[in-house]
């Protein structure tokens, strides 16, 4: 009387595979077996993770998460880092959050982020912080997203000029009777 293979989700040695049942083993989380009769179990793909053992088959990994490479360690899929976002499902990597913006915890899944940068301040593709960047001068200033410092004008001063020179939020014309100097009232 022939044997009963490893049914899916399972899988075992060529002669425990065909004396029973009993001789089969689940498929490890990060692995799976879409078919029967198999010795060995598949690693989950790229993008893709296997929480449960026996299982037929991988998930994709939800947006805010990735798994780099194909792998038996595809258990669980990766957060994307601070400062980084994924919006797509069965990715292998995140995308830095775009300059203007920041990303404060892990796991963000929209290129909105955490939100802009404070007034005062700049970010760089992949900041952390809403105040990543001091603006720097009295010579320059940032409005709330900004990616750089931005030059003021000629003719025009930094605002408000009762705050540090280095954190400026935008520019004004100088009035009438005053005389501007390096940009500055």
């Amino acid at each position: 009387r022939a044997g009963r293979r490893c049914g899916a989700g399972k899988c075992g040695a060529v002669t425990a595979s065909h004396t029973g049942e009993h001789h089969c083993k689940n498929c490890p989380a990060g692995q799976y077996r879409d078919a029967t009769g198999h010795t060995d179990c598949v690693p989950c793909a790229a993008g893709r993770y296997q929480s449960e053992t026996g299982e037929t088959s991988c998930a994709k990994c939800p947006g805010g998460k990735f798994t780099p490479t194909t792998s038996i360690h595809n258990s669980k899929c990766k957060s994307c880092a601070v400062g980084r976002f994924q919006p797509d499902d069965e990715k292998t990597s995140c995308k830095a959050c775009p300059a203007g913006r920041f990303g404060e915890s892990t796991g963000l899944a929209n290129e909105q982020c955490s939100g802009i940068c404070t007034s005062g301040y700049y970010c760089t593709a992949g900041s952390t912080s809403a105040t990543q960047q001091v603006c720097g001068a009295a010579s320059v200033f940032c409005p709330a997203g900004s990616t750089a410092p931005k030059v003021v004008a000629a003719g025009h001063y930094t605002v408000p000029a009762n705050t540090d020179a280095t954190i400026r939020t935008g520019e004004a014309r100088c009035e009438a009777g005053y005389y501007c100097t390096v940009r500055t009232q």
